[in-house]
């Protein structure tokens, strides 16, 4: 993934992961009892591994093809090395030492995995995944293909020399219907591919990390899995009005891509579908379509009232109408030629990361009373946003939701906010700041490392300050609580305000005098070391 998320933002990685176990062991949606044809040459297996660090935390993921002879005395490897002995067949994975993992052959099918092995930096573990629904292929000239139910062709594997390719509508006199999961992965080489009018199946992963600029999408195809075309190399995009269903990523990190045309029969658009795509200047959806909808080259639903994603490259001042209810998760990501935004009053919903890194938006930013929920680091990196209020509508400030706005210097925030979240406003440039009485809660970091903050008023309601609230907020001298205050002992944790000539530690001195003092305010010694009451 181009872009890590500073501190919330893994939401990328973790989908790339998940999809490496998928696209290595899953099916391709064909169904699970394909029949499937054998030639001389002899069987085909895929298995899996799942690559995992000593705490168990999944890191990738290959997968491994071999052949075996008919008599089961000869094999050959895609990668890693394998030896065989009787029906027992053992892997190495090229980055280990040892062989542990062994495959059991009889009847034609794999059975008992088991076994793992370690990588030649003592660190990591190959485990066994499982074995790929691809059953039994064949290899004809290029590719190798499984026959399914209906006696058609679905391509699982390419292994020619890349470059301009064609795959055939026929193969061994079976019509080819689908792209199998992965089968062209990782093949930079490949710059171009014809595929044949009869597909209309294109499988998870089919072209993830090829050198492809352009595509022609044959008007049968009905699905595009998954990280189809997960950063490739293509310029403009024509979705043809027989597909149906386009997957989580299936264009997702195409960093080249410019324009999308959404034909008439799309009914399902998966999570970031397009998402990373940051030279991504227009979508545009087909008048007939309906499921969705476009508007000045952003995508919505048909009605309008979600608000799906703003090509990156969109330019000039956004007003998002009172019509749009939801605005959704990383809609305007890294949109950094916005240069201002207003959201109208009727907005209900905006989703994590929906604004993060629109770092072009300059001046303040509104939330109207409409609004209830922002998703985590909704506003992150915004970078020169200067002045924030928040409407009377939303009760929780969500973890990271203005970290590192590094010029915001005023922010109003609105009498129905009960909690502010981790992080909420890390790395912002307040200088003064009001907490109304109407919070309750103020998380751990909610406005850690703010160095120019000089001086807060907590308000009466709030009954629990968290670790690290203000800690490292260099300037901080004056802290206010509202008459009515009593937060318990239990609920003021230590290290919430900065402590100690200078420094951003925090100390417990302010926590102690606030033990007999409560409301009142309190004031920083010239030396930085000591808080006591006015």
């Amino acid at each position: 993934m181009k872009s890590v998320l500073k501190v919330f933002g893994i939401i990328a990685l973790v989908a790339v992961i998940g999809f490496s176990f998928a696209a290595c062991g899953g099916g391709d949606g064909n169904g699970d009892n394909d029949t499937y044809v054998s030639k001389d040459a002899g069987y085909t297996y895929e298995l899996s591994f799942i690559k995992t660090d000593r705490t168990a935390n999944t890191k990738g993921g290959d997968k491994y093809m071999f052949s075996v002879s008919d008599d089961k005395t000869k094999i050959a490897s895609r990668s890693g090395t394998v030896k065989i002995e009787g029906d027992t067949i053992t892997l190495t994975p090229p980055d280990s030492d040892s062989a542990e993992i062994t495959v059991s052959i009889k009847d034609d099918e794999l059975r008992n995995i088991k076994g793992r092995v370690r990588t030649k930096n003592d660190k990591d573990f190959y485990l066994p995944g499982g074995v790929s629904r691809t059953g039994i292929s064949v290899l004809s000239g290029d590719f190798w293909y499984k026959t399914g139910q209906d006696g058609k062709a679905i391509i699982t594997r390419y292994i020619g020399d890349g470059g301009a390719v064609t795959i055939p509508e026929t193969i061994d006199d079976k019509p080819v219907t689908g792209i199998g999961n992965g089968a062209f992965q990782f093949r930079e080489d490949i710059t171009g591919v014809t595929i044949p009018d009869g597909v209309t199946v294109i499988g998870d992963g089919a072209f993830w990390v090829t050198g492809l600029t352009a595509v022609t999408i044959p008007n049968n195809v009905t699905v595009i899995g998954e990280m189809a075309f997960y950063y490739c190399k293509i310029i403009s995009l024509t979705i043809p009005n027989s597909v149906k269903t386009i997957g989580e990523w299936a264009f997702g990190s195409c960093l080249s891509l410019t324009s999308i045309s959404i034909g008439s029969g799309v009914t399902s658009i998966g999570y970031q579908a397009f998402g990373y795509s940051e030279n991504l200047a227009t979508i545009t959806v087909a008048s007939e379509n309906t499921a969705f909808s476009s508007q000045n080259g952003i995508l919505y639903n048909k009605t309008k009232t979600i608000l799906i994603q703003c090509p990156t490259k969109i330019t000039g001042a956004i007003t998002i109408p009172g019509s749009v209810t939801n605005i959704g998760t990383f809609a305007f990501r890294s949109c950094k030629n916005i240069t201002s935004l207003t959201i109208e009053n009727g907005v209900t919903n905006i989703g994590d990361n929906a604004f993060f890194e629109c770092s072009g938006i300059t001046g303040g930013i509104t939330i109207p009373d409409s609004v209830k929920n922002t998703g985590q680091m909704a506003f992150a990196s915004c970078s020169n946003i200067t002045s924030l209020t928040i409407g009377n509508g939303l009760t929780r400030i969500e973890n990271g939701a203005f970290y590192y706005c590094e010029k915001l210097a005023s922010v109003t925030i609105g009498n129905s906010v009960k909690s502010i979240g981790i992080g909420a406003f890390r790395k912002c440039a307040i200088t003064t700041l009001t907490i109304p009485n109407n919070v309750t809660r103020i998380e751990n970091g909610a406005f850690h490392y703010c160095t120019k903050l000089t001086s807060v008023t907590i308000g009466s309601g709030v009954t629990s300050i968290e670790r690290n609230a203000f800690e490292w907020c260099n300037s901080l001298t004056s802290v206010t609580f509202a008459t009515g205050s009593n937060i318990a002992d239990a609920n003021f944790e230590p290290q919430v305000f900065p402590e100690g000539e200078g420094l951003g530690f925090g100390g417990d001195t302010l926590k102690t005098a606030y033990r007999t003092g409560k409301a009142g305010t309190y004031t920083r010694s010239s030396n930085g070391t000591t808080w006591t009451k006015q």
